[in-house]
């Protein structure tokens, strides 16, 4: 185990699969998650079976990845764990009408994020013991990466907080790989705060619209879309990529003199201080259960007219996207 500050980092040699191997594993939806997860599981030794709702479209791919799988109930009936992988929005109508009839308290749940737990959209058995397993990445990912005997830093958590409760989480995270890297030990309450606030400043909010804002200002001032999407949205990969290689820390060394010095200045004008606040008031209104209470009365009544209009002013950038993309990404004879 590593310590890092306050942090914990779990490694393999801290982690055995001999618990996920003496359960049955009951995987509820078989989405990019669901898959990747059940087939590194597989291959783990571990026990599992896949529950699927009546006529899924998913009950081909099941047979074709050389699985099995039966109605959500009768997994319930089987499995001493269930692995909830179907969208936050979905859990608590499949959990109350169909996996909470048909378990008891003795049936271990694991989760892939901590929504449901931390917003309480499920109302669980008072003595039930409850996992986090959250894989910091995509399900074809956490497949590929495993098959390359390596895998992706996960984010665990138990309710109870017990060593041995941890020690099953750390098991089921070291049959899916990801201690090959590391698992490091949250709260249901942390992983769903962070995890939130990354996506809607970062990852979907904060540099699609960066990107997408850029293009415009280009092409608004007369400069080609193509030029504007190659600057502003294929140079992305490879400056992350470069955050990966080398750090943040670093990049400075591996850009030029004039990349590097531009960042720095014009980079504190457009992230400044209003973009901080804003920042602030996006994780206080998450923390504040805000975010939660607006998403859970828009799930029903999504304003169509406002989807349209961010679509339309996406147009040029999607159309150019479509057309660059399959040129960029295959390879070519020279």
């Amino acid at each position: 185990m590593l310590n890092i500050g306050e942090s914990k980092l779990y490694l393999d040699d801290d982690s055995s699969l001999d618990w996920i191997r003496s359960q049955k594993i009951g995987i509820i939806g078989f989405g990019n998650q669901g898959q990747a997860q059940a087939l590194n599981l597989k291959d783990s030794g571990a026990d599992l079976k896949i529950g699927l709702r009546e006529n899924s479209s998913s009950t081909q791919n099941v047979v074709n990845a050389g699985l099995t799988s039966e109605s959500v109930e009768s997994i319930c009936a089987w499995a001493s764990v269930l692995v909830l992988l179907v969208p936050d929005e979905t859990i608590p109508k499949v959990y109350d009408n169909i996996i909470k009839p048909n378990t008891d308290s003795s049936t271990i749940l694991v989760f892939a994020h901590g929504y449901s737990i931390h917003y309480q959209t499920i109302s669980l058995y008072p003595t039930q013991e409850v996992l986090l397993i959250s894989p910091s990445g995509p399900g074809k990912l956490v497949r590929k990466r495993f098959l390359e005997n390596s895998g992706v830093p996960s984010l665990i958590a138990s309710n109870t907080n017990s060593s041995d409760s941890i020690q099953r989480a750390l098991s089921y995270s070291k049959a899916i790989g990801c201690t090959r890297i590391c698992a490091v030990l949250t709260t249901f309450s942390e992983e769903t705060e962070s995890d939130l606030f990354g996506e809607q400043t970062v990852l979907t909010g904060g540099i699609p619209h960066l990107i997408i804002n850029a293009f415009n200002t280009l092409v608004d001032r007369g400069f080609q879309p193509v030029v504007a999407w190659l600057v502003c949205f294929y140079e992305v990969k490879l400056i992350v990529d470069l955050f990966s290689d080398i750090g943040l820390s670093n990049m400075q060394d591996a850009i030029s003199t004039t990349a590097n010095y531009g960042g720095q200045t014009r980079g504190e004008r457009l992230i400044n201080q209003n973009v901080r606040d804003e920042m602030g008031k996006i994780l206080s209104e998450i923390q504040e259960n805000k975010y939660f209470e607006e998403y859970q009365n828009i799930q029903s009544d999504i304003d169509i007219s406002q989807q349209k209009s961010r679509q339309n002013s996406l147009s040029s950038f999607t159309e150019i996207s479509r057309i660059m993309l399959p040129i960029v990404t295959s390879p070519r004879n020279i």
